[in-house]
């Protein structure tokens, strides 16, 4: 049994309300491709939508998620563009009380290093909020704050 599949059968498996969780690092390793292809999805049905967005940190391509209005909530330790800043579209999102984001706090950066398995079962299992901040528009933790 072949195992692979098309970038455009990947997409199709998401739905809406689901959890999307994206791996690599800041602008490295980032699933481009794929999202490409979930953008492209969207366009043409209009699906998914409502989707949670997991990143250990979120880049550009989360940043077009979030810009195509499929991403309701996002959860990350950071979402950036690096040396270019905040990615600018979940600022603009986040800034306007468009979208929930819960953060994690940088202090757990070192054990999600060392065990990642970690913070992937503590966002989609029963603890799903332990330990992330919910930042609001307008509070002192703010996303300009990250």
């Amino acid at each position: 049994m072949n195992k692979l599949i098309t970038l455009d059968e990947a997409a199709a498996l998401v739905n809406a309300g689901d959890i999307l969780a994206l791996g690599g690092m800041t602008l490295y390793r980032r699933p481009v491709a794929f999202v490409r292809a979930l953008l492209h999805r969207h366009r043409l049905t209009g699906e998914p939508n409502d989707l949670t967005l997991l990143a250990f940190t979120a880049g550009f391509e989360s940043d077009l998620l979030v810009g195509s209005g499929m991403v309701s909530k996002v959860r990350s330790c950071y979402f950036g563009l690096e040396i270019f800043g905040l990615a600018p579209i979940f600022t603009y999102f986040a800034n306007r009380g468009k979208l929930k984001f819960w953060r994690k706090p940088k202090q757990v950066l070192p054990s999600v290093y060392e065990q990642p398995w970690l913070e992937l079962a503590s966002c989609l299992g029963g603890m799903a909020r332990d330990g992330f901040t919910e930042i609001t528009p307008g509070c002192k933790n703010d996303s300009r704050s990250i």
